[in-house]
C-alpha cells in the first residue's frame, strides 16, 4: 500500500566480543586471500600475454569490476537474508575452488582460441585473448565484491565498525599481494595457488564456523536499510573520478617499478579507514 509504514525487525542482541575478534580475523584473511590470487593471476597473465603490464591491466580491470558489481549485486539482495555469514562462507570456498581449476580453463581456453588464430591480427589476438581472460577474472573478482555487503549485513547494529573492517580487510589485502613474493621462489606457481587456495577454503569454514554459532538476525524489508537522504550524483561521479585515477597511477607505478612488487602499491589509501575512526571523533 503507498504511503504504509515500513516496520523494521529489532536487530538481535550484541555478539560476545571473541565472536566479533573472530569476525575481524576472517575478514582480514580474507583480503589476504584476495590479493594473494590477483598477484598470483597476475604473474599467469603476464606469462600468458608475453607483456607484463597487459596482464596487470586486464586482471586490475576484472577485479575492480567485478568488486563493484558484486558489491551492488550482494547490496541489493543482502539485507533480504537471514545467515548473510553462510552466503560469505560459500562465497570465499567457491572462490578457492574457482582458483585452483582456473590454469586447467585458461590451457583449454588458449587450445580453443588458437584454433581461430591463423589470419587474425595482433590486435584482433589481443582483443580476442583479452575479452576471454577478462571474462574468466570477473566471475571470482564479482563473487569477492558480493562478500562485503553479506559481512556488513552482519555488523550492522553491532559494536564493529565499518572502517575498522574495511581496514583490517585492506592491511590483510597488502600482505597478501606480498605473499607471492614468497610463495613462488619457494613452492613455483602451481604449488602457489594451491596454498593460497587452501587459506581460502579455511576462510570459508572459519566463516561457516561463526556463522553456525551466531543467531539468525531480521529480514530487512528492501529499501528499509537505506538512508533516507540520497548522495547527490556529483558526489558519487567526483568519488568514481577518484577511484579512477587511483588505479591509473596503481598501473603507472606499476609500469615503472615493474611486477607484482609494485602491485597494489596504493593499498594505503584503503588501510587509512583505521586511523580516519581514531582520529575523526
Amino acid at each position: 500500500m503507498v504511503g504504509a509504514e515500513i516496520t523494521v525487525p529489532s536487530i538481535p542482541a550484541a555478539k560476545p566480543r571473541y565472536w566479533n575478534f573472530a569476525l575481524l580475523g576472517v575478514y582480514t584473511l580474507s583480503g589476504v586471500t584476495s590479493l594473494a590470487f590477483e598477484v598470483l593471476w597476475t604473474r599467469m597473465l603476464s606469462l600468458q600475454f608475453g607483456i607484463s603490464i597487459f596482464g596487470v591491466v586486464i586482471t586490475v580491470a576484472a577485479f575492480m569490476a567485478g568488486l563493484g558489481a558484486g558489491s551492488l549485486i550482494g547490496l541489493r539482495w543482502g539485507w533480504r537474508l537471514k545467515r548473510p555469514l553462510l552466503v560469505f562462507a560459500a562465497l570465499e570456498a567457491g572462490i578457492a575452488l574457482y582458483a585452483l581449476g582456473l590454469p586447467w580453463a585458461f590451457a583449454g581456453l588458449d587450445s580453443l582460441l588458437l584454433r581461430y588464430a591463423a589470419g587474425v591480427s595482433l590486435v584482433q589476438w589481443y582483443l580476442w585473448q583479452g575479452s576471454a581472460l577478462l571474462c574468466f577474472m570477473l566471475l571470482p573478482a564479482t563473487a569477492m565484491g558480493i562478500g562485503f555487503p553479506m559481512v556488513l549485513r552482519v555488523i550492522a547494529g553491532g559494536a564493529l565498525s565499518l572502517g575498522k573492517l574495511y581496514g583490517l580487510n585492506a592491511c590483510g589485502a597488502a600482505l597478501g599481494a606480498l605473499l607471492p613474493l614468497i610463495l613462488l621462489p619457494v613452492f613455483g606457481w602451481s604449488l602457489a595457488v594451491q596454498l593460497v587456495a587452501g587459506l581460502g577454503m579455511s576462510v570459508g569454514l572459519a566463516a561457516l564456523l561463526l556463522a553456525l554459532i551466531a543467531p539468525p538476525g531480521p529480514i530487512i524489508p528492501t529499501g528499509a536499510h537505506r538512508d533516507d537522504s540520497s548522495v547527490p550524483l556529483a558526489s558519487m561521479l567526483a568519488y568514481a573520478g577518484i577511484g579512477g585515477a587511483a588505479i591509473m597511477l596503481e598501473i603507472g607505478w606499476t609500469r615503472l617499478l615493474g611486477g607484482p612488487v609494485a602491485h597494489r602499491i596504493c593499498t594505503g589509501r584503503d588501510s587509512g579507514s583505521i586511523s580516519h575512526r581514531h582520529w575523526h571523533r
